[in-house]
């Protein structure tokens, strides 16, 4: 505030110098400039693309060689596309900084000199910031050629499911780090689950929990690579049930294992992981999920329909997975309620549950409301999928003879 009374002192002084009608013009001028100077003092977010074009011009004329508004000029020309005013206007900057000399980099390379651009970016390190930003081919043509940036590249296509992209870098990383440093083993055990070398795969996971005993990540996979890989359900709850001995485990152990617990039709085992899943994370809407699958497994309709449900809260804007909706149709079908349990069910089939289960609990909806057409309809659609099904064929057979429902 000092410096800015001094400013406008220094202002007035000259103001009494000239004319009536250059005081105008100067008054204009020079307050517009102490707006920009305001900004500055107050520390506050003054950004080059926020202010007016007029605003920041009147600032340079009153300040032409000031480096900062020289920046921002450029990156407003950059944004707005004048490749040649951003390059002026960077050009005139004394000792560009890194924040100067990344955005010329980005005007000249945009303008068609991609060399020198490249040159530019590799002085300030600008590979992991497009690594960062899903620019691939940038990032590694900039560099520098460490493990991070490659590890962060394979992360990111690994999440957009590009995995054989991915695996390249994790292969390109590895040549890049210590065989037994943390990272190095996580991308190896990976590129060895994508190569199918699940016996391979196993022994990293162990060397990792050996080499850091506290690292989760190691528990919660090497138990899914037994359950899903190996057909070791055991060994994958023995992993599952070590990760959360730790204390500190992620929700996947829990989950995991409620669902081991859950495919062997024992919910009273799968309600403890599940209860202390949704203790934990409570606004987790897998957790709940699972929850109401285990309380329809019980018995429990009503609380099993409110847990549903609040997991369809927490999915939002996300499409809720069909096992909420087959949950809720089963729930209901228990209450006795028909019409409910048809339509969830039918919705639940409609958005890719196409399994036996589903369709034989539509089928007995139907049939129990007198739909008989449509049960046997379910039921044929049961041995569509798996020929020769009991519980179809006996289904069958009761509707079509007029027998009742099985």
């Amino acid at each position: 505030m000092i410096q800015l009374l001094r400013i406008s002192i220094v202002l007035m002084a000259a103001l009494l110098l000239v004319s009536i009608s250059d005081v105008a013009v100067a008054l204009v001028t020079n307050v517009t400039a102490l707006q920009w100077m305001a900004c500055q003092l107050e520390e506050q977010e003054c950004r080059a693309e926020g202010l007016p074009d007029k605003t920041l011009t009147v600032a340079l004329s009153v300040w032409p060689t000031n480096n900062d508004l020289l920046r921002r000029e450029g990156i407003l020309r950059l944004t707005q596309g004048d490749h040649a005013a951003a390059l002026a206007a960077f050009d005139k900057v004394e000792q560009p900084d890194a924040v100067t000399r990344f955005y010329l980099a980005q005007a000249l390379y945009e303008s068609g000199q991609r060399d020198e651009a490249i040159r530019l970016w590799r002085e300030v390190g600008a590979g992991r910031y497009f690594a960062g930003r899903n620019n691939s081919g940038l990032a590694v043509m900039i560099g520098p050629a460490v493990f991070d940036l490659f590890y962060q590249l394979g992360e990111q296509a690994w999440a957009q499911g590009k995995a054989a992209e991915a695996v390249d870098y994790y292969r390109q990383a590895l040549t890049l780090t210590s065989s037994e440093s943390l990272g190095s083993l996580l991308i190896q055990v990976r590129v060895y689950e994508f190569e199918q070398r699940w016996a391979d795969a196993e022994q990293i996971y162990k060397g990792i929990i050996q080499l850091y005993p506290g690292e989760t990540v190691a528990y919660v996979y090497l138990g899914r690579l037994y359950e899903q890989h190996l057909a070791q359900p055991d060994s994958a709850l023995e992993w599952y049930d070590r990760c959360i001995d730790l204390g500190n485990c992620f929700e996947l152990a829990y989950l995991w294992a409620g669902d081991i617990y859950l495919g062997r039709n024992q919910p009273a085992e799968a309600l403890t992981y599940y209860e202390a899943a949704v203790r934990r994370w409570p606004q987790n809407p897998w957790a709940w999920m699972g929850f109401g699958l285990v309380q329809v497994a019980l018995g429990d309709n009503l609380p099993a329909i409110e847990s549903f449900h609040h997991a369809e809260r927490l999915f939002g804007a996300l499409a809720v997975p069909t096992l909420v909706l087959y949950g809720l149709g089963k729930a209901y079908l228990q209450l006795g309620e028909w019409e409910v349990a048809a339509d969830y069910l039918n919705h639940s089939i409609e958005s890719g549950n196409h399994s036996v289960d589903a369709y034989l609990l539509l089928a007995k909806a139907y049939c129990m409301r007198d739909s008989n057409s449509d049960a046997i309809a379910s039921y044929q659609a049961v041995l569509a999928i798996e020929p020769g099904n009991a519980s179809a064929l006996s289904g069958l057979e009761a509707v079509t003879s007029g027998s009742g429902c099985p």
